[in-house]
């Protein structure tokens, strides 16, 4: 990003910081593109597979982001999978970078995993709290309360899965909202 004074932007003084920078973030993220993706920490990826096309949409959701705008943002995502022949023989007709509150905002991460204890449960609620501390996810906090949030199901699953082994019993449920089409007033 270049950096402002006053009126004018210099451009040279970062330019090389820049191309390290981009280069570091290509490195990472096809690091995570040649991995089994769980999603449960950053970068997340969301791809959407179209065989009668052979094409990829991809959705990497990543607070790195937020210094970068939607084009850069493209081609360092494009870069990485290049580097990494994730989508070796397939076009990518969708290169989309969010950061998590973007994500959130445009309703990309639909699936969380909440506790339902009771006062009454056997399990202390500390025990509850620690294990849900570790889950994953992206964390929305809101007062006192967080909620742990997926960009897919199968994320969620996985941590679902996690949970149990961490305190078995009743204690957890996987929550999918559904968008609505139009708001009544």
């Amino acid at each position: 990003m270049p950096v402002h004074f006053g009126g004018s932007v210099n451009t040279k003084t970062n330019a090389p910081a820049q191309k390290n920078g981009h280069r570091q973030a290509v490195k990472e993220l096809a690091e995570k593109l040649s991995q089994q993706i769980d999603n449960l920490s950053e970068p997340f990826v969301v791809e959407n597979s179209i065989p009668q096309t052979n094409t990829l949409h991809s959705l990497i959701i990543w607070d790195r982001w937020s210094r970068l705008d939607s084009g850069e943002r493209s081609k360092l995502i494009l870069d990485a999978y290049g580097l990494s022949n994730r989508a070796a023989g397939k076009n990518i007709t969708v290169a989309m970078g969010l950061t998590q509150r973007e994500a959130l905002e445009l309703g990309f991460l639909r699936y969380s995993v909440i506790s339902n204890h009771r006062k009454s449960d056997r399990v202390p609620l500390s025990s509850i709290k620690r294990a849900y501390e570790d889950v994953g996810g992206v964390v929305e906090t809101i007062g006192s309360s967080s909620v742990h949030r997926f960009p897919t199901r199968e994320a969620a699953e996985t941590a679902y899965r996690r949970l149990v082994e961490k305190v078995p019993g009743p204690y957890w449920m996987i929550v999918h909202e559904v968008g609505t089409t139009g708001e009544s007033s």
